[in-house]
């Protein structure tokens, strides 16, 4: 069963983050919920699984952002000692890829490229979108983040573009530059911008047949909305069956990794 209405005792990797520190900021916040641990292990898988391994226990679950490279020390450890496990780093290795795979036939393992209840939302529109719309019809996505972000385009913007593919199909351009030519049938741009300190930003670009636009954008203000989706992600996949999640399977209807999150 989840603990939708319990507290939870949570180990947080990648305590030293701007997503660590907007953990902190919401736990400390929520009478319910406590951090049993603060992990900042950096990229050694030697040092992930010794620092979890000293982490202050018992823990219901492990939420990480921490950095391609840790990831899978980090999937092996929870697998090990039986912790459920969200995950939001992104721009993660094909090792952490496996190890994340594999420790989902021992825990239930909710990985995402964005915790933001926003964007769930969002991803339902795109299905509605991608359901009623021509087929002539084109896209393209701009995501917008802080000059700090390490990947591009942004986890969430491919994750985008593979849920309109998987309805649609398309081709994924990452950005243009130079004589491209004109932009091929099925063609779907992936456009990053670096300012400031942008939480993030993301806008999904629609020209349907006939002179129509159709723009779709998502702005986080504040990081801690992606922390308070993590604890409550965590909080649907405790006490569920092993298996690789993603976001919206934390909600009673949406599009599946492994399929249904099943009886509460």
């Amino acid at each position: 069963m989840s603990r939708e209405g319990e507290g939870l005792r949570i180990l947080v990797a990648g305590a030293g983050g701007r997503m660590g520190r907007a953990l902190r900021e919401v736990l400390e916040a929520d009478p319910r919920d406590r951090a049993v641990g603060w992990v900042d292990p950096g990229s050694a898988e030697e040092g992930v699984l010794g620092a979890l391994e000293d982490a202050e226990g018992p823990a219901d679950g492990v939420i990480e952002f921490t950095c391609p490279g840790a990831v899978a020390g980090i999937a092996r450890t929870c697998a090990d000692r039986g912790w459920p496990l969200v995950s939001g780093t992104t721009g993660v290795t094909a090792q952490d890829d496996r190890a994340l795979e594999g420790a989902a036939r021992k825990i239930p393992v909710l990985r995402a490229a964005n915790m933001s209840l926003g964007l769930a939302i969002v991803r339902r529109c795109m299905r509605e979108v991608a359901r009623l719309a021509p087929p002539e019809t084109e896209m393209e996505i701009v995501e917008i983040h802080h000059r700090g972000k390490r990947d591009a385009p942004s986890g969430t913007a491919r994750a985008l573009f593979e849920l309109w593919a998987s309805m649609r199909g398309g081709v994924e351009v990452a950005g243009r530059a130079g004589a491209t030519g004109p932009a091929e049938p099925g063609d779907v741009g992936l456009h990053a911008v670096r300012l400031g300190d942008v939480v993030g930003e993301h806008q999904i670009l629609w020209s349907l047949p006939g002179g129509e636009r159709l723009d779709l954008t998502h702005r986080v203000a504040d990081r801690r909305s992606f922390a308070r989706g993590a604890v409550w992600a965590l909080r649907r996949v405790v006490g569920r069956r092993p298996g690789l999640y993603g976001f919206d399977d934390a909600f009673e209807e949406g599009a599946s990794l492994a399929g249904p999150l099943g009886e509460d």
